[in-house]
């Protein structure tokens, strides 16, 4: 095997895979790290573009509605907010697979928002978010005079 094959094995081949899963283990065994962002602190989410709205459907265990916030800018939806873990009292956590932890996600948009309309919903353990689409004009003509 030549040096540049060699190399090329161990930069983009198991070698290097190897290598970082020794030193990032988290995030080399978190399923799907790298087609979405789905580990710890995350939240997963869908979004779906229909002809008047679009719908973005969070998922969202456990919370309410008053652990979740959003805001919109620019086209920008962002949504943010905390999972408590508490112990319950006169007890000592002995194993926490959930912990405590606090999350934010930004989806920028590609079509124009009506920002006023904007509703969400929590139940089921699911942020539904409606996000109405801008009615544009249709386009028209111009005179021009002389």
């Amino acid at each position: 095997m030549s040096p540049l094959q060699e190399l090329e094995r161990s930069f983009f081949g198991r070698p290097l895979t190897r290598r970082m899963s020794w030193f990032f283990p988290e995030i080399m065994e978190s399923p799907g790290v790298l087609a979405a962002p789905s580990a710890a602190g995350w939240v997963r989410l869908n979004v779906y573009d229909g002809e008047s709205s679009v719908v973005v459907v969070a998922e969202v265990p456990g919370l309410t509605d008053k652990d979740v916030q959003l805001s919109f800018d620019k086209n920008v939806l962002t949504l943010t907010g905390e999972r408590a873990a508490p112990v319950p009292e006169g007890y000592t956590a002995v194993r926490r697979e959930r912990p405590s932890t606090r999350f934010t996600r930004a989806i920028r948009f590609g079509v124009n928002i009506d920002d006023e309309n904007i509703t969400a919903a929590v139940k089921d353990g699911l942020l539904t978010v409606t996000l109405p689409k801008v009615q544009r004009p249709a386009p028209r003509t111009i005179p021009v005079h002389a």
